[in-house]
């Protein structure tokens, strides 16, 4: 039974990395820059978010 939810999570992990995969190679390079700038500047707001409520609530 694990063996058998091994191969379907590997499968389906497999297929997820390929499909991501051919995603990525229809983005522009331009256009891939400007979306990890942006994924860059949301997680650095997140971080100072969760900064500033630890400081607050001590």
């Amino acid at each position: 039974m694990v063996a058998a939810m091994a191969i379907v999570l590997g499968g389906t992990a497999a297929f997820s990395a390929r499909w991501s995969a051919d995603r990525l190679h229809r983005v522009s390079g331009q256009n891939l820059a400007w979306l990890l700038q942006l994924v860059t500047l949301l997680l650095a707001a997140d971080a100072g978010r969760r900064a500033i409520s630890l400081g607050l609530n001590g």
